[in-house]
Parts: C-alpha cells; sequence; structure tokens
C-alpha cells in the first residue's frame, strides 16, 4: 500500500469513526513518553472520537509509537523472517521465532512492540510468520493495553490479520475493545470484517470475567447493527454476535432461525452457541430435531457442545439425532458434542453406550464403539454392550 492510500484510509477511518457517535472518545492525552510520530497523529485522532460508554470513557489513549529498531533485539531475526515465504519456513523455525519474539516482547517491551509493529506495517505478506509476530505484540504479558491498542492502529495491508490476532487474547481492556471498535468503520472491507468478529470474541473474554459494564457495551453494539435486516454486512454482525455470546442479540437471532434461507438459518443458530438460558437450548434442540436441512442441524449438534448448561437436556436432544437422525453427517456431530461431555459426566458417558447400541447408522455405532476405548476397557466395553 502506498503512503497516500494509507492517508486515504486514516482519513476514512476518521471521517468514519463519527458514525459510532457517542462510543469512542478518550478524554485523556496519550501517554509521555515517547511520543507519538507526526504521521500516526490522525490514528491518534480516530481512537479519540466520541465515546459515552461509561466502561470506555476514562480508558487510556492508545500509544501508536515508532520505535528504534536497534533496541529491540529481535528486529533482524524477524526481518530475515519476513522475506520468506510460508513454504520455505520450517516449523521448527517458526517455533523459534515466537519464542525469541516472545522473550524480547517481555524483556523490552517498549521498544520491541513499536519496533514490530512498524516493521509490520510495512509488510505486504499476511501469513503465518507475520501472525506469529503480531499474536505475540499484541498479547504479551508485559504488554500495556495502550501499546497494543497503539499497534492496531497502524494503516498497512496487513492490517485486517493484526487485527485478527487478537483471537489469542486472555484479556478484555477498556482501550483494546475501543481500538477494535473504531476499526469496524474501517475503509477496508477486510479490517472491518475482522474487527467485527475479534470485538466479539473480546467481549466474551469480558463475560466470562464478569466485565459486565464492558458486556453492554459491545452486546449494545451488536444488537443494533444485526437489527438492520438491510446490511449487506449482516453476517458478519450475525457471527460477531455468536462469537461474543450476545444476549441482547437473542430477538434478531431467533427470528433469523425461523428463516426461508437456509444460509441464513444456519449462520444464526451457530451464533446460538455461547447462549446458555433454557429458552437457547430449547431453539438449538428444536432446530436439531426438525429442521429440513442437514448443514442446519450439523450446526445445532455443534453449538450444542459449547456449553453445559441444562446438560440433561442438551444430551438428550443429542442423542435422539446420533441414534436418528438420516444424515450420518448430523448424527456424527451430535456424537462428537456427546463424547465432548463425557469426560466429566457419567450421563454423558451412558448416552455415548446407547448410541452405540442404537443408532441406526452402522458407522455412528463403530465411531461410537471406538470412543468408548478412552473411558473403558475392550472387556468392560464387550460387557456394557451385551447388557439389556
Amino acid at each position: 500500500m502506498s503512503a497516500s492510500s494509507r492517508a486515504s484510509t486514516v482519513v476514512l477511518l476518521v471521517t468514519a469513526s463519527t458514525a459510532i457517535g457517542a462510543f469512542l472518545r478518550w478524554p485523556h492525552a496519550v501517554h509521555q513518553p515517547p511520543q507519538p510520530s507526526p504521521k500516526n497523529a490522525a490514528a491518534i485522532e480516530l481512537a479519540q472520537s466520541a465515546l459515552t460508554c461509561p466502561a470506555l470513557r476514562e480508558a487510556p489513549a492508545p500509544r501508536v509509537l515508532d520505535g528504534v529498531a536497534s533496541e529491540c533485539p529481535v528486529i533482524e531475526e524477524v526481518k530475515a523472517a519476513l522475506k520468506k515465504e510460508d513454504t520455505a519456513i520450517t516449523e521448527q523455525e517458526l517455533v523459534k521465532l515466537r519464542t525469541s519474539v516472545e522473550q524480547a516482547v517481555a524483556t523490552r517491551p517498549a521498544a520491541c512492540v513499536s519496533a514490530l509493529a512498524l516493521l509490520l506495517e510495512k509488510t505486504t505478506a499476511c501469513d503465518l510468520i507475520f501472525d506469529a509476530v503480531a499474536i505475540r505484540i499484541l498479547n504479551g504479558k508485559s504488554v500495556s493495553p495502550a501499546m497494543a491498542a497503539g499497534a492496531l492502529l497502524r494503516p498497512s495491508t496487513c492490517q485486517w490479520k493484526l487485527v485478527s490476532a487478537l483471537r489469542e487474547a486472555e484479556r478484555a481492556d477498556p482501550t483494546i475493545i475501543a481500538a477494535v471498535a473504531s476499526l469496524t468503520t474501517s475503509a477496508d472491507e477486510d479490517v472491518r470484517g475482522s474487527s467485527w468478529l475479534i470485538l466479539g470474541t473480546l467481549e466474551r473474554i469480558a463475560r466470562e470475567k464478569q466485565q459486565n459494564e464492558l458486556v453492554s457495551c459491545v452486546d449494545d453494539l451488536l444488537a443494533t447493527k444485526i437489527a438492520n435486516r438491510t446490511d449487506h454486512e449482516r453476517f458478519i454482525y450475525v457471527r460477531a454476535a455468536g462469537n461474543a455470546g450476545c444476549e441482547k442479540c437473542r430477538p434478531s437471532l431467533v427470528e433469523d432461525v425461523n428463516s426461508t434461507d437456509a444460509d441464513v438459518r444456519r449462520e444464526s443458530i451457530t451464533s446460538f452457541r455461547f447462549l446458555s438460558t433454557k429458552a437457547d437450548v430449547d431453539v438449538l434442540c428444536k432446530t436439531l430435531a426438525t429442521d429440513k436441512q442437514k448443514e442446519v442441524r450439523e450446526s445445532a449438534a455443534f453449538a450444542l457442545r459449547q456449553r453445559d448448561t441444562f446438560l440433561e437436556q442438551r444430551l438428550g436432544c443429542l442423542f435422539e439425532a446420533a441414534v436418528r437422525d438420516e444424515a450420518a453427517s448430523v448424527a456424527n456431530n451430535a456424537v462428537l458434542s456427546i463424547n465432548e461431555f463425557a469426560a466429566n459426566s457419567k450421563v454423558a458417558l451412558g448416552t455415548l453406550v446407547q448410541v452405540a447400541k442404537h443408532s441406526h447408522h452402522e458407522s455412528i455405532r463403530k465411531q461410537t464403539t471406538s470412543s468408548l476405548r478412552a473411558y473403558a476397557s475392550e472387556d468392560a466395553i464387550r460387557d456394557v454392550m451385551k447388557a439389556p
């Protein structure tokens, strides 16, 4: 991407950020030292657009900095690796690179995050090597959220790949969430899509850590986007809602489950996977039992194994599918879901035994019997299979 294209992208991002109105604004100045370079001023301005969400209002500003390459001990190793094609680097070399970057970022976070982010900004190969570096400069335990957010805001050819590196995040920080949310208005379609999906992932992390204000902020944003049924990017929002376990999106998802379009039904039922109320399990079970499209039923079986609330109901639905569904692929997904619970549930283990006995698919009976070997000896399995 040329310098002029990058500048244009930043301007478009700044302009588009007004579309989310009072959602993204940091009232504080960018941390010092060091000072951000002038060429990154537009990115800082983007990240300081309007914000009223209480959980994000007081978040520190991102730090978009230009590091001194000589201060990061791994810079030459990364430069050499980035010149290679994915096919030219061995797994051993990739592991070594990951370790080197992780150690360098841990010991010199400010120098390495800024220098490596600048290096990635100039890279056009959005490959495994790029990903290995991006994951470590964004998610390192020594990396402050402000530094990670600053790295995210550098417009580049591979910015979408940089954002996607947050799939490995273990924290849900307001500064990072606000930076990602700002990128959902990017002029680059790939950046927008990646940002929405990661925004959902970060919400789920916030939910697991009981950061309820952050959850509410993102839930509101996603629910508003999904409710707009004319938006051509709506599938992306539905997938983001699925990543998030977006509770406020439930009414729109329920409506989609009843669509005449099988693709819409499949996307929406998959997005129920992290929703866990009795009503959610009811929707999943009904879809698994009654949808006419096998791909939709497969997705329902997959979604049922992602949470363990109302476990006996889930197992009952999965058993019926494993034993009676006419499509072997649906029965297979049901068995995989039952097996997911079997290590920690005697009821699930017993359900596997019953599937092995009663599924009308011979392939499923064999597969389930094989799964039982992880829990019992051959003699024990033989005795159980002979029992009434």
